[in-house]
């Protein structure tokens, strides 16, 4: 996803003029009387001024919304969780070209095997997701737990000649979101004029992402999406009935 995220963010610098600033969101300003955003505090204390704010940080979003809107009903939204997931980064001596994903039946233990070819010659190898969970690692600090990768290898070992013995060269973990019914929550978010959120992609972030970003883009200009149907994701539907 990087290289995806790398090649948007330079198409939108380049060619539509976009300005990155980076920093940790503290609080959403909101305007006392109407609840509609007016900017964010930073956590080194800057303000910017904004009137639109877009929640869009996968298994991070439960405690941006926790954090940022402290007004919020907390029956608005149910719990947005996530799943840890290990991977890692081996380098055959051949360049593959084919993705492969193993179903184990418990022949490789508690979980399955995909491995992802990349043009550099690497394979990307995961497998074996960990419990869901309401995330409490930082982004980019989530903490590698050698049993996992220890499960990977061995798993390499009995899938593939070519990539049995080998060992990896990067080591990561990160977690994918999930919502009570599975599907992604994406559109305004109740009560808060200017404030949206779009997560809850589970493992399909990465091919669903471009789709929403064009989605919400229609959303936040328009009003509403000319490109896809977001009434199946709408934040409001989690108050019409309770997860048990």
């Amino acid at each position: 996803p990087r290289k995806l995220c790398e090649q948007l963010w330079k198409y939108a610098s380049e060619k539509q003029g976009s300005k990155l600033m980076e920093g940790k969101v503290k609080l959403a300003i909101t305007d006392e009387s109407t609840n509609a955003i007016k900017g964010v505090c930073l956590e080194d204390g800057t303000s910017l001024e904004a009137d639109i704010l877009v929640v869009a940080c996968g298994p991070w979003s439960h405690q941006a919304l926790q954090t940022w809107f402290p007004n919020i009903a907390t029956s608005t939204f149910p719990d947005i969780t996530g799943v840890k997931c290990h991977s890692m980064l081996v380098k055959p001596d051949t360049t593959f070209s084919q993705a492969v994903f193993f179903e184990s039946d418990g022949a490789l233990g508690d979980g399955d095997l995909e491995v992802y070819p990349r043009p550099d010659g690497d394979c990307y190898v995961n497998g074996f997701q960990g419990d869901e969970v309401i995330v409490d690692e930082e982004p980019g600090e989530e903490e590698v737990e050698q049993e996992y990768i220890d499960k990977l290898k061995r798993a390499m070992d009995v899938t593939s000649t070519a990539l049995g013995g080998l060992q990896p060269h990067t080591v990561q973990a990160c977690y994918w979101p999930e919502t009570g019914d599975g599907l992604p929550i994406i559109g305004n978010i109740p009560n808060h004029p200017g404030a949206f959120i779009a997560t809850g992609h589970s493992v399909w972030g990465i091919l669903q992402g471009p789709s929403t970003g064009k989605a919400v883009a229609e959303l936040l200009m328009n009003g509403s999406s000319a490109c896809l149907d977001l009434s199946p994701f709408d934040p409001l539907r989690f108050q019409r009935y309770r997860f048990i």
